[in-house]
């Protein structure tokens, strides 16, 4: 295959963030006199930011509406997580060989756009990005396909010579959905997951990484 673009997923992906989320998480619903467990963090990995919120809402019984504790939680999750997190290993490497390979790379979450571009610029990884595309710029979050379909026509690449990389069966979904090839690195919290719709699966990005240089 001839790619000339490669996107990446953010969280769980590009930084391990699952851990720092749910301490937060539980940090805001025990404010709402609460209590959340790491099989319910389960349920919100790789959904949007109001389905996640929603989410923990109703299963909890919060007093609060679903907006407002979107507001809360993504507001104490930045702050932390541009403190606290770092990338993934081997990201940088591979970031470096792409742009010697002159290719194109982007960002395409289901997170909010602000918080990527702030935790990107937290961990000095902003500036290679040629676009950063969060759910809330689009119709609908992954597994549709919006926000890989909006990212292709920011770099001005068609769909099928872009390679994703994926942490989630709904982000895999979602890439396959935009007609792109789609390569995945199972996020550890959802080991056990059907990615068979992934094209690759691969256990880490030093992994990956040595696929892109040997076979493609």
């Amino acid at each position: 295959m001839v790619y000339q673009a490669l996107l990446f997923d953010f969280d769980g992906l590009m930084i391990e963030s699952e851990t720092i989320a749910l301490r937060v998480w539980q940090e805001v619903v025990s404010s709402l006199g609460s209590v959340m467990d790491d099989e319910m963090n389960r349920l919100l990995i790789g959904k949007a930011p109001g389905a996640g919120a929603t989410i923990v809402r109703d299963i909890l019984d919060l007093p609060i509406e679903a907006s407002d504790l979107q507001q809360i939680y993504w507001a104490q999750r930045t702050e932390r997580m541009c403190k606290e997190a770092a990338p993934v290993a081997g990201l940088t490497e591979l970031i470096a060989y792409l742009l010697e390979e002159r290719k194109q790379i982007g960002v395409a979450s289901n997170s909010p756009t602000t918080y990527v571009e702030k935790v990107l610029s937290a961990i000095n990884l902003r500036q290679p990005m040629g676009c950063i595309v969060g759910s809330d710029q689009v119709g609908s979050g992954k597994p549709a396909p919006d926000v890989y379909l909006e990212a292709a026509r920011r770099l001005g690449v068609a769909p099928g010579e872009i390679i994703v990389l994926e942490d989630s069966p709904t982000g895999v979904l979602a890439a396959i959905r935009a007609g792109m090839t789609c390569y995945a690195i199972p996020n550890p919290d959802l080991l056990g997951e059907n990615f068979d719709d992934a094209h690759r699966v691969f256990n880490s990005m030093p992994a990956l990484h040595r696929h892109l240089q040997n076979h493609i």
